[in-house]
């Protein structure tokens, strides 16, 4: 059975193999010959590329359409190798352009400071000099020494609080200081001389009232004992009225000298040159009571606001002796004042009749002192309450940066450290404090690009910060974005703006670039032609989707191509 079976499978292969053969061996050959056909299209179509440099849509289009008339399905890949030379350019990042622009700048830059000089701020409180006054009336009085009366002192009337008695009258008038019993007798001496002289003279008539006028000689006659007489030897008058008239006869001069003395005895009851109060009391030296000059025992004196003067004077007696006194004053010292005039009075009694005596003392009155922990010394108020040191309430003890918080400040060269905020605390020396931003010194050198030591001062106490400038800012009108200025302020361009520009490196690169069916076929159909280049490599690969079939490939080289020719080929080769 079975081997019928074979015979049977046997019989059906050999007519398979019969009716097939002929198909097969059509098939192949028509196969090769549409290779032959297919590698002729391709190797004119390269060709023709080769000569004109280009394809255009019509080239590829009659391509196409003879591939077409096989009757079958072809893969048509082209491929355009070629070499391409460019240069090289780079984008510059933007911290890089920075960096340049920064080494770029080589304009001056000087470092231009000065000293800074400030003082504390002056403080009107003057603790006028001159010792208080450490003594008092009392204390002064109780030490003073006094001085006894001038030892070649001569009383004098002012002495005495009375007259000087002087007696009066005379002991041959009986008048004055003598009115006591007397004793009498005559001269009887002869005259030793005589002088004649004339005198003349009006008087009143006695019998009509009228006027008359008279005139007589006379003989002055002097005895030995001074004593003296007048003898009339010629008198004659009348009266202009009346006529009345007088002229008595001449007498006889008398031959000695009738003169009688007269002595009268004391009886006043006082002594020559004593001293006789009003009532006939005898009084005695009052020069040791009686004061001719003051002087203050403290011509200048400074107290402090309340406190009481020194009133005591010295006190200058007539004999000479001297007193330290009390004497009084309406001056106040209530209120400070400098070298003002006081007046000290002193008064005194000397027999029921009060004195007054003045002199005058330079007084300065200023406030109560006190001294404070710093060492100054300040005047209290009037009252004597504390104001506190009025110095260290105005004077600086130290001042400290609190903005930058740190010891470096960065800022904008051009600007100043208040137009950047810097902050000063200021402890005063009472340790209050206040935060300052303006009213220092600082010898900050604004247009200075890079690090200084700055010097900062405020009433008189300094402190130092190291600042660094940096350059200033500008928007780009571009981009928007901000940049960097060089330090003179000139303008280096924007470097967001610099960095969108490609920089040539000098180098040239050199790579190859392949171009596929789809570019090639999209550039043929939207511009109508695809230009290629000298050197350039140009391969059609064409397969088929129905069956393997060995590729054919033509691969077109032109490379071998002259120049001259290439050149001349009006169709355009891209140079």
């Amino acid at each position: 059975m079975r081997n019928i079976l074979g015979f049977i499978y046997g019989i059906i292969i050999a007519l398979i193999i019969l009716f097939l053969a002929p198909h097969i061996t059509l098939n192949l050959i028509k196969d090769q010959l549409s290779q032959i056909y297919i590698k002729k299209l391709s190797d004119d179509f390269a060709s023709n590329v080769k000569a004109k440099g280009y394809i255009t849509k019509d080239m590829y289009e009659n391509f196409i359409e003879k591939l077409e008339h096989t009757g079958k399905i072809y893969n048509i890949n082209l491929l355009h190798e070629c070499r391409v030379n460019e240069p090289e350019y780079v984008f510059r990042s933007v911290e890089d352009i920075i960096e340049e622009d920064e080494e770029s700048w080589n304009g001056p830059n000087e470092l231009h400071q000065h000293i800074v000089i400030t003082t504390p701020p002056e403080v009107y409180d003057p603790v006028y000099p001159g010792e208080l006054n450490s003594e008092t009336n009392e204390s002064i009085l109780e030490s003073a020494i006094n001085t006894p009366a001038d030892p070649g002192h001569v009383h004098t009337d002012n002495c005495y609080h009375g007259t000087k008695h002087v007696h009066t009258g005379s002991s041959s008038s009986g008048t004055g200081c003598y009115r006591g019993q007397y004793s009498y007798y005559t001269c009887g001496s002869s005259f030793s001389s005589g002088n004649n002289g004339v005198y003349s003279g009006s008087y009143t008539c006695s019998n009509c009232g009228g006027t008359g006028s008279f005139s007589y000689a006379y003989l002055m006659l002097t005895c030995g004992n001074g004593h003296s007489t007048t003898f009339t030897y010629n008198y004659v008058s009348s009266c202009s009225n009346c006529k009345t008239s007088y002229s008595p006869p001449n007498g006889t001069p008398p031959s000695s000298c009738g003169y009688t003395y007269y002595s009268y005895a004391l009886n006043c009851g006082k002594i020559q040159g004593a001293y006789y109060d009003s009532n006939g009391n005898q009084v005695f030296p009052i020069c040791n009571q009686k004061v001719v000059s003051i002087t203050a025992t403290h011509p200048v004196q400074t107290v402090a606001t309340g406190d009481a003067l020194i009133t005591t004077v010295r006190a200058t007696y007539l004999d000479g002796s001297t007193k330290v006194v009390l004497g009084t004053s309406d001056f106040s010292t209530a209120n400070p004042c400098q070298s003002q005039t006081a007046t000290i009075i002193y008064t005194y009694t000397l027999d029921g009749v009060t004195h007054s005596l003045t002199c005058t003392i330079t007084v300065t009155v200023i406030p109560r002192s006190k001294t404070c922990s710093r060492g100054h010394t300040y005047n209290l108020n009037i009252d004597g309450s504390d104001p506190g040191c009025p110095y260290c309430k105005a004077w600086v003890d130290n001042i400290r940066v609190i903005y930058p918080e740190t010891f470096t400040f960065t800022i904008t060269i051009g600007t100043t450290l208040q137009e950047n905020g810097l902050r000063l605390l200021v402890t005063y020396m009472d340790g209050h404090t206040e935060v300052i931003t303006s009213g220092y010194a600082d010898n900050l050198d604004k247009n200075y690009f890079g690090t200084q030591i700055v010097t900062i001062g405020y009433k008189g106490v300094t402190t130092t910060l190291q600042v660094i400038t940096v350059r200033q800012k500008i928007k780009c009108n571009i981009c928007g974005n901000n940049y960097n200025l060089h330090p003179d302020g000139t303008d280096p361009g924007c470097p967001y703006c610099k960095a969108k520009i490609p920089v040539f490196t000098g180098n040239v690169l050199e790579y190859s670039k392949n171009s596929y069916s789809k570019e090639i076929v999209e550039l043929l159909y939207t511009e109508g032609i695809y230009y290629m280049y000298l050197g350039d490599i140009f391969t059609v690969n064409i397969n088929s989707n129905e069956k393997p079939l060995s590729f054919v490939q033509g691969n077109i080289s032109l490379n071998n191509i002259t120049k001259t020719t290439v050149r001349i080929s009006k169709d355009g080769i891209k140079y």
